[in-house]
């Protein structure tokens, strides 16, 4: 797990997560220095602080040497505790620095859903009622997405406070698959404020930019280095990486990290 960048740590925010892993050796790293090469593999979650340009080169170098990449979110902050509400906010993680290359981005907006599970509203006389909830979209997977091994045995899974992914086409000797979309029913929310509280159905507006959207993408083969540059320019950097991955590599591409988050 990369530490650091107000993201949740093993000892504060992931400790379910790091249960879950219990046949794994989990650990923090710093990605200001060089990464294990020997890692199986390395998770970005819910950065909230910007990445120097030397922390995506050691990323891009870790993968470039073999490695496994998942990145979970980037684009927001999601507090669900605040005095006003939850609410969620844009974040500059700069990852689209190291991910654009391979053929995505993410978006600065967050999908709402028709197709979406349901939250608790406070109703009349204080008595607290379900409600469907738009920010949890609840994704309808195809038998191609469904066969993929990232989504073994999810039928129906839930993806809250998700961003979009911009998706391109993937490197020259590599192939990209999107995993999951939202509904044909679905739009985006932007502003410098999200409030995300639960509310009556006729309450939330639906924006002009309609879906479906690319939430979630899988990234595998022989990726090019995301700084790949002429000799003159990368000496610039004293973190070097061979231009091509040296092996086929996989790398998962998520538009949230709360689900996975405590």
């Amino acid at each position: 797990i990369v530490g650091g960048h107000g993201s949740p740590s093993l000892t504060e925010g992931l400790t379910s997560f790091q249960s879950v892993l219990s046949l794994y050796d989990v650990r923090e790293v710093d990605a200001t220095q060089e990464i294990d090469p020997n890692l199986a593999a390395l998770l970005i979650v819910g950065p909230k602080e910007a990445f120097t340009d030397d922390e995506l080169r050691r990323i891009d170098q870790y993968v470039m040497r073999g490695g496994s990449l998942g990145v979970f979110g980037g684009a927001f902050s999601v507090d669900l505790t605040g005095q006003a509400g939850p609410s969620a906010s844009p974040v500059t993680s700069r990852l689209d620095g190291l991910l654009s290359p391979w053929g995505v981005e993410m978006s600065a907006k967050l999908v709402a859903d028709a197709q979406c599970s349901r939250a608790p509203m406070r109703g009349p006389l204080g008595l607290q009622v379900l409600v469907p909830y738009p920010p949890i979209p609840v994704l309808q997977l195809d038998d191609e997405q469904l066969g993929h091994p990232v989504m073994f045995q999810l039928a129906s899974p839930m993806l809250p406070f998700v961003a979009p992914l911009n998706v391109s086409e993937a490197p020259d000797g590599a192939a990209l698959t999107v995993l999951a979309r939202s509904s044909r029913d679905s739009w985006s929310i932007s502003g410098q404020t999200i409030s995300l509280e639960p509310r009556n159905p006729r309450e939330w507006e639906m924006s002009t930019d309609a879906g479906p959207f690319d939430l979630m993408v899988a990234i595998g083969g022989k990726l090019p280095s995301a700084y790949a540059a002429p000799i003159d320019e990368a000496a610039e950097s004293a973190v070097q990486a061979p231009p091509v991955a040296e092996s086929d590599v996989r790398v998962l591409v998520m538009g949230t990290s709360t689900f996975v988050e405590d």
